[in-house]
């Protein structure tokens, strides 16, 4: 009982830390503050205090379990969803919502945050390489360095994690786009900002968006291979060529829309 009790309260912890880091990532991207990765500890300290409730307080428990299965329900529902054998599905399953939720966040950004809200996270997104006057060249090669690696690493958390997990990353940048378009948070700032409008279109966030969204839909197959934490008791058939042929288009796609946003930056 002891030892299940310890678990418990580790499980806790762990989940209030993972919690507490992806608000704390938000954060310091959006401000370029990195005090806000003290929340980490303080999110796993939150997390073990209530995994110790619950273990001393049955009844605390109690609740805690029907919130659980209520929500491990309702995340159910959503994998169900967004997965399925054919890539075009899953693709589309992901895109659609997301452009939806693209063009409320920036309606909503535009028309009542204050403009430049996230620029002083800027250099934190743009890895202290937000300067004027370098070549296309130079520019491309630097955005690449930024975007392509993770097109790998939402394989990899699909690999490792799972792929419903995979999927919130793009989704996730969407609305961290949004935002930024909607307020003109650029590093290399627009004249003015941009409503809502098809004008979008001309610069590179849409495409590379899209692109990731891409890779999280392709990574499908790798979250039903056979871990030592994860166990398929049934033979599942994967399409591993056209897996490999979409991340490959995926990565492609990050390639073209960097030199897209590297001609925007040099012209400006």
């Amino acid at each position: 009982m002891e030892n299940t009790r310890s678990w418990n309260r580790r499980q806790s912890a762990q989940i209030g830390a993972g919690l507490s880091f992806a608000l704390a990532a938000w954060l310091l991207v959006a401000t370029g503050r990195w005090e806000w990765l003290l929340l980490v500890p303080v999110g796993a300290l939150v997390g073990l205090v209530f995994g110790g409730a619950m273990a001393r307080y049955p009844s605390l428990a109690g609740v805690g379990a029907s919130l659980t299965d209520d929500l491990r329900r309702g995340a159910g529902l959503l994998v169900r969803w967004l997965e399925h054998p054919r890539l075009t599905v899953r693709f589309v399953r992901l895109l659609a919502p997301s452009v939806i939720l693209f063009i409320a966040i920036w309606s909503a950004a535009y028309a009542f945050l204050p403009e430049r809200m996230l620029a002083a996270g800027s250099d934190v997104r743009m890895m202290g390489n937000a300067e004027v006057g370098r070549t296309l060249w130079v520019e491309w090669q630097s955005i690449v360095v930024r975007n392509l690696p993770w097109v790998a690493a939402i394989a990899m958390v699909s690999l490792l994690v799972g792929y419903a997990y995979a999927c919130t990353i793009p989704v996730v940048w969407t609305v961290f786009y949004a935002v930024i378009l909607g307020t003109n948070s650029f590093a290399f700032p627009m004249p003015e900002r941009m409503g809502p409008s098809f004008q979008v279109l001309g610069r590179a966030g849409p495409y590379e968006l899209a692109a990731f969204l891409l890779a999280a839909a392709a990574s499908y197959p790798l979250s039903r291979v056979s871990l030592p934490w994860r166990e398929r008791r049934e033979e599942v058939e994967v399409d591993w060529r056209e897996a490999v042929l979409a991340l490959v288009l995926s990565a492609s796609g990050v390639l073209l829309a960097a030199w897209r946003e590297a001609v925007m930056i040099v012209g400006l």
